[in-house]
């Protein structure tokens, strides 16, 4: 677990499953006041299902708590929107979810610890469209990558299959990563190096980064600035107190 604003980071335990490429979500839970890992382990055998974990910051240990009839082995995934993680059900062990074996997205509430399914839109079965989950502007939203062109689908009613909608047509990307808040793509090209894309002025340019090696397999996650340790697991009521406090300090610095 890593803080990149504050550098602080923390090495987690063993998880109880030990497998290879596991599904990861990352949340905060509202109830328990808690930061959680949600582990996703899939299995190929002929029983489709995954085992699930769950990381405790405060407890510093791994707790698994079902298993479920689907398989989720996608690199893209773990978005979360309304309390809720998401990723794509499927049978593929590719970067992306090959159109043919994607089925819906599953769906992990972080309070009750329930999942359910979610359909997906009717972007079109083709041979050669992979897909993957992204958040654009507070939707969920789904990629769906061609050969020749990729588009952009969001569901603006969510939960609701026919609020799906195409909102945008762009050139065909490699390797689509995430959306940042400002609405640019960013993209892996000619898979060593990394390009944005601005959404609504249709531009493209090199992002400064090490070279990549072409073998390399990694996602791109957004995050939201925040200054909290991860060694204080502390409680809401502490962590206002902490805000207030720190609000208070730059006031009187300002004045």
């Amino acid at each position: 677990m890593w803080n990149p604003f504050t550098t602080d980071y923390k090495e987690l335990p063993e998880p109880l499953t030990k497998k290879d490429h596991p599904q990861l979500g990352f949340c905060y839970n509202p109830t328990s006041k808690d930061y959680e890992v949600v582990r996703i382990v899939s299995f190929g055998d002929h029983i489709r299902h995954s085992e699930v974990e769950i990381y405790s910051l405060k407890e510093n240990s791994w707790r698994r708590i079902q298993n479920i009839p689907y398989s989720i082995e996608s690199c893209s995934g773990g978005e979360l929107l309304n309390g809720t993680l998401h990723w794509i059900d499927t049978r593929c062990t590719s970067q992306f979810v090959h159109g043919l074996n994607a089925e819906y997205i599953i769906a992990f509430d972080i309070n009750s610890r329930e999942f359910r399914t979610m359909p997906l839109p009717d972007y079109g079965q083709y041979e050669l469209c992979c897909i993957a989950l992204t958040l654009i502007d507070g939707f969920l939203s789904l990629f769906c990558n061609y050969e020749t062109n990729s588009e952009i689908w969001m569901m603006m009613d969510y939960g609701a299959k026919e609020s799906w909608t195409k909102a945008y047509t762009i050139p065909n990307f490699d390797h689509p990563l995430t959306v940042t808040k400002k609405g640019e793509l960013i993209y892996r090209h000619n898979s060593t190096n990394l390009r944005w894309y601005v959404l609504k002025d249709r531009a493209s340019r090199q992002l400064k980064s090490n070279s990549i090696k072409e073998d390399n397999v990694f996602q791109a996650i957004t995050c939201i600035g925040n200054f909290r340790s991860i060694g204080l697991a502390c409680s809401e009521v502490e962590w206002k107190t902490h805000e207030l406090s720190r609000k208070g300090n730059n006031n009187s610095i300002d004045g």
